[in-house]
């Protein structure tokens, strides 16, 4: 039996990456959100049988930390939605 494949969105919202998490889950994907703020994502999760964590996509450090913490749990894939911050 095939695992199922997991898709990893960082920095998620309302906008692309929603959409993004729609589109892999009809793909039968697995859905896993990262966002500073996950309770603004209860809506999509719900919806998409997905799960969030908190992250803020724009802390450096802190993507890493998560990055090795999914490396762990056999993450597929990851995409990245947030903007840089950076001057």
């Amino acid at each position: 039996m095939a695992r199922q494949e997991i898709a990893v969105i960082v920095g998620s919202g309302p906008g692309p990456s929603a959409s993004l998490a729609r589109l892999f889950y009809k793909e039968g994907m697995k859905v896993v959100l990262a966002a500073r703020d996950i309770k603004k994502l209860d809506g999509l999760v719900k919806q998409i049988d997905g799960r969030a964590y908190p992250c803020d996509a724009t802390v450096p450090k802190a993507v890493k930390a998560y990055s090795k913490r999914l490396a762990t749990r056999s993450a597929n894939r990851m995409w990245s939605t947030a903007a840089s911050t950076r001057d």
